[in-house]
């Protein structure tokens, strides 16, 4: 059983770091209105996030911003286990509860320089977001007593669950060279992880005779929770070069140093009940259709690396207040590969007493492919106090079927659709806001012939979409 319970926890914590390509859209009201398309233009506080080297074209101002994002999920499982599909529970669709994400941001260009380099400082959020679904009910017939003493054990209504969260504290600086200008950023990282779960143990692995047993009593449910955090240091360096006064080329690279994350697991382990079971059994035995709940928490610690990100953009402007942008994006998600897990005091018990098995350590192989991100974008200033814009992007998704499960918000390859504008409120303040319609091809993860609870996926049909608006306020000095 020992084994087997490493790989419930190994399986629980993968999905966690796949909570999707988890990266969002960008930072920045203003960018995502141009559908991220900014590398080449990068000439307000984002800047320090998409091009630092733009900061040479920007002056003394506070900003702050906000995107709001709402997305909307699916799933159709057939995974062909009790409790999730299937003769008893029925289950045809389930929908992801429905949340509202609030990612802030905030930037400040100093009047400073450093030998003629501009400087800046920033706050933003590069990934994001999670997942709630309801998908395990307990098999009927898996509480089967006439001891009318005895209360069901209830579990989390919503049994799946992620939460990840990236932090970015960044300071910026860029310098002018003629026709091109270089620019670095940089600064600490925080992380935050949670993730909850239903997977399963074979009683067979305890007891070879539990083969025989009824179908609904072929595996038993464990609610698996994982909380923690970590820092690192990130770091972006951009480059931009006016080939002409029309025509500008812009690159630049993110890379983080490696997280590493501590926290706690917990565990609860659903033995069910049934009394005629329990009696054929001997004393050793009978704890297994005891009803009773086995639990048990400790450390965990593990070490990641956000992907390296890097690209390159192009813009133009072939009429004046009007720029065209087009960008080339590069995700390294095949860092994600070995995941070296440690466990400390993780021991599940009944009753806190009776231990029923230790976990120590193991390693976690990833399968996550590199992916492009194409983007184009529109910006034109229709009147002096009013500039429009729009864009589309086309973004791949890095998870493959083989390791696709219901926490990941990027199910598929996706297509975003952007609008905004900006209003100049007063010669020194500005309004932005911006419209973004994210839709992610259908995937249907088709169950093997040797699927079976232990696969490293979650089996059915999965549908996506997201809604979300960001508005963002500027104040120059």
């Amino acid at each position: 059983m020992k084994s087997l319970l490493k790989i419930i926890i190994l399986f629980s914590i993968t999905t966690t770091l796949q909570a999707g390509g988890f990266a969002l859209s960008g930072v920045g009201s203003r960018a995502i209105g141009m559908a991220g398309a900014f590398r080449s233009v990068s000439d307000d506080w984002t800047a320090i996030f998409w091009n630092p080297a733009g900061l040479t074209q920007t002056g003394y101002s506070i900003n702050l911003s906000g995107i709001f994002i709402t997305p909307y999920a699916s799933l159709e499982p057939n995974t062909g286990i009790l409790g999730y599909d299937g003769p008893y529970t029925m289950r045809y669709k389930v929908s992801a509860k429905k949340q509202n994400f609030i990612i802030p941001s905030f930037g400040l260009i100093t009047p400073y320089e450093i030998k003629e380099g501009r400087l800046a400082f920033g706050f933003f959020v590069p990934f994001g977001l999670g997942s709630k679904w309801d998908l395990y009910d307990f098999p009927m017939g898996y509480y089967n007593t006439e001891d009318t003493t005895f209360t069901p054990p209830e579990m989390e209504k919503y049994d799946w669950q992620s939460d990840i969260k990236v932090f970015a504290f960044y300071m910026g600086i860029s310098k002018r060279f003629g026709k091109a200008s270089l620019g670095l950023s940089f600064g600490p990282v925080l992380t935050q992880i949670y993730m909850r779960r239903v997977s399963f143990v074979d009683p067979a692995t305890m007891e070879p005779e539990a083969t025989q047993l009824p179908l609904q009593y072929r595996l038993f449910p464990i609610d698996t929770e994982l909380d923690g955090s970590g820092w690192s240091l990130g770091v972006t360096f951009g480059v931009l070069y006016d080939i002409s006064e029309k025509l500008r080329l812009g690159a630049s690279v993110r890379y983080y140093t490696r997280t590493s994350l501590d926290g706690t697991a917990s565990l609860k382990l659903y033995f069910p009940k049934n009394d005629y079971i329990a009696s054929q059994l001997d004393t050793t035995q009978a704890f297994l259709f005891s009803g009773e709940v086995a639990t048990g928490s400790g450390d965990v610690s593990t070490h990641i690396t956000l992907p390296v990100n890097a690209g390159v953009g192009i813009s133009y402007s072939p009429i004046p207040n009007l720029t065209l942008a087009f960008d080339v994006d590069y995700t390294r998600w095949s860092s994600f590969d070995k995941i070296p897990l440690e466990f400390k005091d993780l021991v599940l018990a009944i009753g806190g007493f009776v231990p029923i098995d230790t976990v120590e350590a193991d390693t976690l192989i990833e399968e996550w492919s590199n992916s492009l991100r194409y983007s184009f974008g529109v910006e034109y200033r229709i009147i002096p106090r009013l500039v429009l814009r729009g864009g589309v992007y086309y973004d791949e998704s890095p998870v493959p079927d083989t390791t696709i499960t219901p926490l990941i918000p990027d199910i598929g390859n996706k297509i975003g659709v952007n609008a905004g504008f900006t209003y100049d409120i007063a010669p020194n303040l500005s309004i932005t806001m911006n419209y973004e319609y994210v839709r992610a091809k259908d995937r249907d993860a088709e169950r093997t012939s040797d699927y079976s609870y232990e696969s490293h996926y979650f089996a059915g049909k999965y549908s996506m979409k997201v809604h979300a608006a960001g508005i963002g306020i500027e104040y120059k000095f």
